[in-house]
């Protein structure tokens, strides 16, 4: 089953790296790399409700459900996750901010993990 680490990130920064190879996935501004790293599951965003670089096979649920006139799937959706590897974890980070009030905004990154390497 898929793990989840969430992460409260409360010095505004939207860089995010793969903790398996280094590898950046967002950059400093908050945009998806351009060439992701192999380990990169999806990136989603919520406010958007939208995935970026996504695998093949994230692509397809996405289709699938598309195709059928659902939502977007969510990555918080057990049935979502258990359509992804086994030795995926998902990364949540939530950065919070005031407006007219406090807000949060969410990002996943959903990395997986090489079989038998140790970290």
């Amino acid at each position: 089953m898929t793990q989840i680490v969430n992460i409260d990130n409360y010095w505004q920064g939207l860089k995010f790296c793969c903790p398996a190879c280094g590898c950046e996935v967002f950059t400093d501004n908050g945009e998806p790399a351009t060439e992701p790293c192999e380990h990169l599951v999806f990136s989603w965003i919520g406010d958007a409700d939208e995935f970026y670089n996504p695998s093949q096979h994230v692509q397809q649920v996405v289709e699938k459900a598309e195709e059928m006139d659902e939502m977007s799937p969510s990555p918080f959706e057990d049935e979502f996750q258990q359509t992804l590897p086994d030795n995926t974890v998902m990364f949540a980070l939530t950065e919070y901010g005031m407006a007219c009030g406090p807000v949060s905004f969410t990002v996943v990154h959903a990395i997986e993990f090489p079989e038998g390497e140790e970290f």
